[in-house]
């Protein structure tokens, strides 16, 4: 179905990583409802300094791809090294802040952009939101997070809404 692109849209979220993490972190398996393991993870995450894990960047049909195989591999081996689960959980969300950075920088070099719209449930996540603001801005680009609309699907289908009722029918 997904190399017939059949009912399977591709995603770019990283909703299911956070669940990747959070099994390899915290144990844990299943989750009660949306964003349970993502909530877990950040509340398990010390706002200490910890080190990034390691993601690799690659560029594919001119797109700019973290490596989520090489991130996770990372968290799984200060895991089995013994690295307290708070500064993995920690270093987990550095690097996304630090990759997500990182692609803002390349595409807005590439295309003369320099203004970033953070959006998207995963910036509930007051530490993730927290971290990418900080490497954004280090950066020298403009960033804008969500103040009067949900960052998550409620602002998604406020779009949706938007978009609808300026559609024309022939």
């Amino acid at each position: 179905m997904i190399e017939r692109r059949v009912n399977v849209p591709l995603s770019c979220g990283v909703g299911r990583l956070f669940d990747a993490a959070a099994a390899l972190i915290a144990g844990r398996e299943t989750a009660s409802y949306e964003g349970q393991a993502a909530l877990a993870l950040e509340q398990l995450a010390d706002g200490s300094a910890a080190a990034a894990c390691p993601v690799g960047l690659v560029q594919a049909d001119g797109q700019w791809i973290p490596d989520s195989a090489s991130l996770l591999a990372s968290v799984a081996r200060r895991m089995l090294d013994g690295t307290a689960p708070q500064a993995v959980a920690a270093g987990f969300h550095a690097a996304l802040a630090l990759t997500g950075a990182e692609v803002c920088r390349q595409v807005g070099a590439e295309r003369g952009i320099r203004q970033v719209v953070l959006g998207g449930g995963v910036f509930q996540n007051r530490v993730l939101l927290q971290r990418c603001c900080s490497e954004l801005a280090r950066s020298g680009l403009d960033v804008y997070v969500s103040r009067q609309v949900p960052t998550n699907d409620g602002g998604l289908a406020l779009g949706q809404a938007v978009v609808g009722d300026r559609l024309t029918c022939a």
